[in-house]
């Protein structure tokens, strides 16, 4: 049986690299790459660019930015954004996603990608620190409990693909 691959967002990445010491970072770029490389951990290039906003010059916005063709498999189709909208609107966001700021969109495609990925019956475990509530838009967190995905943080996806041993006590 294989492993359910990790879709993770920007902010779970982000959390991820500060989790672990910076000592061990090149040890963790090894081990992510080795996870997308397998098909494990995957996410949509939005994500990579919203880390050009919350994480840059950091090792993990490096990493995603130079990945290139590897995650083009991950950006989903135009035509979920209708259904992830109406999702945000059954959390009480009717007007849709307020208040993010340019390079800070890749929630939306994120959530695309689920939707997507579950239509096609894949194996799939949501990756995100996008927890609670906010007065602007929903977290993934909420998106996620009413489109019934899997969910995980930084450090479940570190024990997801394997890398557990990386992560600070």
């Amino acid at each position: 049986m294989s492993k359910s691959i990790c879709i993770a967002d920007a902010s779970v990445l982000h959390e991820i690299s500060r989790s672990i010491d910076s000592a061990r970072h090149a040890d963790m770029i090894h081990g992510l790459t080795s996870c997308v490389d397998q098909g494990i951990l995957g996410f949509p290039r939005d994500v990579a660019t919203e880390l050009t906003v919350i994480a840059r010059g950091e090792p993990i916005w490096s990493w995603a930015n130079g990945l290139t063709s590897k995650i083009d498999n991950y950006n989903p189709s135009i035509s979920w954004m209708r259904p992830f909208m109406g999702y945000v609107q059954e959390a009480g966001f009717e007007y849709g996603i307020d208040g993010i700021e340019s390079g800070e969109n890749a929630m939306a495609t994120v959530g695309c990608l689920c939707l997507q990925l579950q239509s096609e019956s894949r194996e799939f475990v949501l990756a995100t620190e996008d927890n609670g509530e906010t007065p602007l838009r929903p977290t993934m967190e909420q998106i996620a409990n009413l489109a019934g995905w899997s969910m995980i943080d930084a450090r479940g996806a570190l024990n997801h693909l394997g890398l557990g041993h990386l992560s600070m006590p």
